[in-house]
């Protein structure tokens, strides 16, 4: 499923992820799994971008998730890459009953991969250490997500 987000989309996402950086910086949290803080703007922006094209895809109003820790869109939590052949990143304490869906894009062009429950994507065979940097997390590759068309509403 593909989503293209306008210039002011794309501005309201950069915003959000403006005001997030921010509230970080002011309350003396750390970039978490071991982000370059130099790279926290850009990956919040990413973020902020995917969460927006899975709301416009679902026809799901967006409010930035303005509540830390809050689900990213609706119920659902989003994680963004970059990379074509991306997985979809879960860490431990990420919720095991939450439905996680992979966006793969960058701009304003994005594409809404698929599904997976947190606890089918915490698969030991998924676990890895793809950084060797000692920051291992469950990687779910793409074949193992289920379509978005069977996406629960």
């Amino acid at each position: 499923m593909k989503v293209t987000l306008t210039n002011e989309e794309v501005k309201e996402a950069k915003e959000v992820a403006m005001a997030r950086q921010a509230e970080n910086v002011l309350k003396g949290r750390k970039p978490a799994y071991g982000i370059n803080p130099q790279n926290d703007l850009r990956v919040h922006t990413l973020g902020a971008c995917g969460e927006l094209a899975v709301a416009k895809a679902l026809d799901i109003p967006w409010t930035g998730a303005r509540i830390f820790r809050a689900p990213d869109v609706g119920q659902f939590e989003v994680r963004t890459t970059v990379y074509q052949s991306g997985h979809l990143i879960l860490h431990p304490k990420d919720n095991d009953n939450s439905i996680f869906i992979l966006v793969i894009g960058e701009e304003n062009t994005f594409e809404l991969k698929g599904w997976i429950y947190g606890e089918k994507g915490k698969s030991r065979s998924y676990w890895k250490d793809k950084s060797k940097k000692d920051r291992p997390a469950y990687f779910v590759p793409q074949i193992a997500l289920r379509p978005m068309r069977s996406l629960p509403r």
